[in-house]
């Protein structure tokens, strides 16, 4: 009792708007939504138990009560249903962030009230994060006669699909009645079609899986969409044969495939254009339909990674990228010599005349390379892919300054392995020049469990002791 009564002397000195800021700087933002462990207990009430002051100023501050999370559960369906209807009261008209979960094995249609509730007031959603069945996500169709949606974030991951990894072409959310206009949409589990939104405000899509079509579709849907990331694109046996139809895209930037799909994304490779394009993640290996993407679209590509996959027509492809700043490579299979071609190849084109047109060059903005878990580095070239200590002023030099290997070699393999002496000493030169090299080994140290070995001490300590 002592405790809150200095708690409340203290809070009366303040004016009740500074508290007011006070406690919204308490409550997590939009992004941190996350439901209750216990649904009875609530964040913004808890302020309001600590006294009466904070009671009064806790219940008629708004931006305490417009971000909430609802658990739809049997049990609780009474108070959750009074617990809704009070923040969307006190919350007065602020934009809404919520997110719905439900407990599984419980009646849909005994939660209707409460969505139906939330569609009045459609019109001050701004962030929305759906985990529930389709059933339940098809009745938020909003209220048109409420105004304008502000929906901006919406994340759709329905649950008890009817077959493992299905997705479901019903609509799922959204009404032709209400036009809502997010720009930012993370969803699985359903078809393109099933959401029935204005696609032309969407700036960046996190989806699980895609077929060609859909993503073709998407293309011409999302006019301002800078960023696409998809975990696989498939097949879409539902769709009807037809033509191909190149499709230009003027404003993606950034594209994550991030499983394996090169049938399917081959398909799509050859019937877009991407000329904006700065920044491609893929989980494959590559293939020529890529490398005819990028020379078609004359893309300012920037960032290129390869997760798994061969590494089969690296080369040809990487010839196609003369704005890479970043390369990232890892757990690559071995394509026959690629590698020792590429290691080479990068030697050979460190320095060029003055006035050179760059298309011709290979890697001539490479700035940084990372190199994970990848087979036949050639370590005797890695010293000549930096510049040299003397530079000519009418000669340009690749901008490369940092290098980051990771190998995987056991201390019995360090004979055929470890990096041969007279190398040691030019890496070991290039990082004292001031050059950012790390070459990690996650296993020379199988006795210590921690922080990986310097691969480059290990060669060295291994020759100095032979």
């Amino acid at each position: 009792m002592n405790t809150a009564h200095k708690i409340e002397s203290l809070t009366s000195q303040l004016p009740q708007e500074l508290v007011s800021q006070i406690f919204a700087f308490s409550i997590p933002p939009f992004a941190s939504l996350a439901p209750e462990p216990d649904p009875s207990y609530s964040s913004t009430g808890t302020l309001s138990l600590v006294c009466n002051a904070w009671k009064d100023i806790a219940l008629s501050t708004p931006q305490l009560w417009n971000s909430f999370a609802i658990q739809l559960h049997s049990p609780k369906f009474a108070f959750t249903l009074h617990r809704t209807e009070t923040h969307l009261e006190r919350s007065g008209s602020l934009p809404l962030a919520i997110q719905i979960d439900m407990a599984m094995n419980c009646p849909d249609a005994m939660f209707h009230p409460i969505l139906d509730r939330l569609n009045v007031h459609s019109h001050r959603w701004h962030t929305l994060i759906l985990c529930i069945p389709f059933s339940l996500t098809s009745r938020l169709v909003g209220d048109p006669s409420r105004g304008a949606s502000r929906l901006d974030s919406l994340i759709i991951r329905p649950t008890r699909p009817t077959i493992p990894e299905s997705r479901s072409a019903s609509v799922a959310f959204g009404s032709r009645h209400t036009q809502f206009r997010p720009s930012t949409i993370t969803m699985s589990g359903l078809y393109l079609n099933a959401l029935n939104i204005d696609w032309s405000h969407l700036i960046d899509m996190n989806i699980v899986s895609l077929s060609v079509e859909e993503c073709l579709q998407l293309l011409r849907l999302a006019p301002l969409l800078r960023h696409l990331k998809i975990r696989s694109i498939l097949h879409n046996t539902q769709a009807t044969a037809s033509t191909q139809v190149q499709v230009t895209h003027y404003s993606l930037e950034t594209w994550d495939l991030s499983t394996p799909s090169r049938l399917f994304s081959s398909l799509l490779w050859d019937q877009i254009t991407l000329p904006k394009l700065t920044s491609l993640n893929l989980c494959d290996g590559p293939c020529d339909a890529l490398g005819r993407l990028l020379k078609r679209s004359s893309c300012p590509l920037a960032y290129f990674g390869l997760y798994r996959g061969s590494t089969s027509g690296l080369v040809s492809l990487l010839s196609a990228m003369p704005h890479l700043k970043h390369l990232y490579l890892e757990n690559l299979t071995s394509g026959g010599d690629e590698i020792a071609t590429l290691c080479a190849l990068m030697a050979l084109t460190t320095a060029y005349p003055a006035h050179s047109d760059e298309s011709t060059l290979f890697l001539p903005r490479l700035e940084t390379v990372q190199y994970y878990r990848c087979p036949n580095l050639v370590w005797t070239t890695i010293p000549s892919w930096f510049p040299p200590t003397e530079t000519k002023s009418n000669i340009l030099y690749r901008p490369l300054s940092d290098i980051d290997i990771d190998v995987y070699v056991l201390p019995s393999e360090m004979e055929n392995e470890a990096i041969d002496s007279d190398t040691v000493s030019k890496l070991l030169d290039l990082i004292g020049r001031g050059f950012d090299l790390t070459v990690n080994n996650d296993t020379y140290n199988a006795d210590e469990i921690g922080e990986p070995t310097n691969f480059i001490e290990d060669s060295r300590r291994y020759h100095a002791y032979r």
